[in-house]
């Protein structure tokens, strides 16, 4: 596989929109609303981008929901801009989003990262969250001391290279992308290349804030979980751990690692889908 490929997506066109002064991101959006309709937000993981992340899904969810997603602070082309990325000015962007598109509430669907955001979005905001779909992710990534210590790491190492020149950090940057990128097809290199170091680095961190009193459980709405079973990154006893502390209303487990959603699994693409339904009819039935 050459480095240059890419996976063409059936998602559209993607539109600039403001961020409530913070900068500009690049947003998908299937519209318009319905009436009575829900619309569902897509949350992407850390490092890559939406289409990378939810390319595969987004035209299955489309044929049944309005579905929006853009991509996060300093990842592909997202917001640019000096503060520190945070689980909450991340959720607080989410809510830029929804707003900028009009959008009183959504179903808020989160894969690993975008997981802690959504967990944060429905703490700091819940009038915004009508229905929540976690994949992949955890209620605490900072569990073991070990743990603890390797996401401040990457919180200080975040603020060593803002004192470096550009040029050393490409440099870095580049080294660090190679040994990362290793065990993914190639075009993900290109993928993670268009975002900003210090942002990723920061991202990173946030995941070692995110703790019990961040979020609320069980959770106030409908809501589901698809677990990655052979999950070598958010190992599936974790994710169990806060599906079952969540309470949600189902549970679809794929046999399947964290890099699932690059590879255009359809189990896991079929999982995501009728768990955004379930949740989605629920909420409506709620209204």
């Amino acid at each position: 596989m050459s480095s240059g490929y890419r996976p063409s997506y059936d998602i559209g066109e993607a539109r600039e929109i403001a961020i409530a002064g913070r900068g500009t991101t690049q947003v998908w959006d299937s519209g318009p609303i319905r009436t009575n309709e829900i619309p569902v937000l897509l949350l992407h993981g850390w490092n890559i981008d939406a289409p990378t992340n939810y390319g595969f899904a987004f035209p299955s969810l489309c044929e049944q929901h309005r579905v929006v997603m853009y991509d996060h602070h300093g990842h592909g082309h997202g917001i640019r801009n000096a503060e520190p990325f945070t689980l909450e000015s991340a959720a607080n962007d989410a809510v830029a989003v929804l707003d900028a598109l009009e959008i009183r509430s959504a179903i808020v669907v989160g894969y690993s990262l975008g997981g802690a955001v959504a967990q944060t979005l429905l703490h700091q905001h819940p009038d915004r969250c009508a229905g929540l779909v976690l994949s992949a992710t955890a209620g605490t990534f900072a569990k073991t001391r070990r743990e603890v210590i390797e996401f401040a790491f990457l919180g200080r190492l975040a603020k060593g290279l803002r004192r470096l020149p550009e040029s050393a950090r490409a440099t870095i940057f580049s080294r660090v992308l190679s040994a990362f990128t290793r065990r993914y097809p190639d075009w993900i290199a290109g993928v993670v290349a268009q975002a900003d170091v210090i942002t990723l680095l920061e991202a990173g961190a946030s995941l070692g804030t995110l703790s019990p009193e961040k979020i609320t459980t069980p959770a106030p709405v409908p809501s589901s979980f698809v677990v990655t079973s052979i999950d070598t990154i958010v190992p599936m006893e974790r994710q169990v751990e806060l599906a079952t502390e969540l309470d949600v209303d189902s549970m679809h487990s794929v046999h399947a690692g964290h890099e699932v959603p690059i590879r255009n699994d359809r189990e896991f693409n079929d999982a995501l889908v009728e768990a955004v339904r379930t949740v989605t009819n629920a909420a409506q039935s709620h209204r």
